[in-house]
């Protein structure tokens, strides 16, 4: 057998048993983190923050113009 074949039927296993066998092999599986999002989070946060910022500026200039005198 070869480590791609082995490496393809791992993938394939369910999580249940990817787990089982990591145990086995006495691995431990790596955590995904939540760093990435976390950051997607404050971006997202950010860019709104933006937005509104733009819309009420533009909302703001738009309502100065209408009550300069003709």
């Amino acid at each position: 057998m070869k480590a791609e074949t082995a490496y393809n039927v791992i993938q394939a296993l369910p999580e249940e048993e990817k787990n089982r066998l990591f145990l086995m092999l006495g691995m431990t599986k790596k955590e995904k983190t939540k760093k990435v999002n976390e950051n997607m989070d404050n971006l997202i946060q950010e860019y709104k923050e933006m937005a509104l910022k733009i819309l009420t500026d533009r909302k703001a200039k738009k309502f100065a113009n209408s009550l300069t005198p003709v």
